[in-house]
């Protein structure tokens, strides 16, 4: 090798090695935040660009479709109507009557990541079983299909068995990297939910060794939220969600103040003026009024898809209660 082509050599060698690590590791954090915050601000859109991209210039990475996998949930989510907390918790023929709106597109687009996620998994978990990115968002997979099966298919069935393999990959995840602390989000969510079995089955639960830990479960969703890479906002949201759940008075005081930071922080999104006015409605109906008052101001410049009259209705509501 001459002198010359060892000095080209020697002067490409750093954009060489750059360049490598580029297509071989993964994302920067702050880009996949620049990403989440896109959702929480309902910039789908821009969403789709970001991660699209991500995807495209990590090509060996499981980041970029985990993230498209999430934000097609966003979207499906947002497709169905379920906008507010008292859809997951009343079962009024106003709320059946939107769940059965079509949103046959927007499901076929959640699976097709997901899927597409699923198997990126498995094709890098094939060379490598120890891979931790590629077992968490594997988790991620079955922990979105979980939530679709529960809250869109309402297949109890396969949302815990989605659930339950969700969980066992994560456990195996923060075996193996204890930072990782976003694969918290679905132990989360187990511990919650056994904890809060209807009594008839509890006896069953706990013969089968099922235990669950509520207040766990607040805890690793509260250090999600702070430390979390790829869930940070979902861990917060759900957090306020499963606290205003449980109907508790300090529980909901606790829920309103996640949400008002959340508003602080996504001013624009409507999804979090519906659920903290829903949060409102039964201890403190006059703040959910000057909510959807607000709300209803604003249309449809801040909330594209939400109708009047459903504000409308809630705000009936509201005042029905003021009676």
């Amino acid at each position: 090798m001459s002198r010359f082509a060892v000095l080209v050599w020697l002067c490409l060698q750093p954009l060489i090695s750059q360049t490598g690590a580029f297509a071989q590791g993964h994302p920067p954090s702050q880009v996949i935040l620049e990403g989440q915050e896109a959702i929480y601000h309902l910039q789908y859109d821009k969403a789709g660009e970001i991660f699209t991209k991500t995807r495209n210039d990590y090509p060996s990475s499981p980041v970029g479709y985990g993230m498209l996998s999430i934000l097609a949930w966003n979207q499906l989510l947002f497709e169905s109507s379920n906008f507010a907390l008292d859809d997951y918790s009343t079962p009024s023929p106003f709320v059946k009557a939107r769940t059965r709106k079509p949103i046959a597109p927007a499901t076929r687009r959640f699976h097709q990541a997901n899927d597409a996620l699923l198997a990126k998994c498995e094709e890098l978990l094939n060379r490598d079983p120890n891979d931790v990115r590629a077992l968490y968002f594997q988790g991620l997979g079955y922990e979105n299909l979980a939530a679709e099966a529960l809250v869109i298919s309402k297949d109890d069935r396969a949302a815990s068995s989605y659930g339950r393999r969700a969980k066992r990959i994560h456990e195996r995840v923060l075996e193996l990297d204890r930072n990782l602390v976003d694969a918290k989000v679905s132990l989360a969510a187990y511990d919650f939910a056994a904890d809060n079995l209807p009594w008839s089955l509890r006896l069953f639960a706990f013969l089968l060794g099922i235990r669950g830990d509520e207040q766990r479960a607040f805890q690793r969703l509260r250090e999600v939220a702070e430390k979390g890479e790829y869930r940070r906002y979902d861990a917060w949201l759900l957090l306020g969600l499963v606290k205003a759940w449980k109907g508790k008075r300090e529980y909901a005081a606790e829920a309103v103040d996640v949400f008002e930071i959340l508003r602080r922080k996504f001013p624009e999104n409507f999804l979090l003026d519906l659920n903290l006015a829903a949060m409102y409605e039964k201890n403190d109906p006059r703040s959910a009024l000057k909510l959807y008052e607000s709300l209803l101001a604003a249309l449809p410049s801040k909330a594209k898809g939400l109708e009047p009259g459903e504000v409308w209705w809630r705000m009936g509501r509201c005042n029905y209660r003021l009676r």
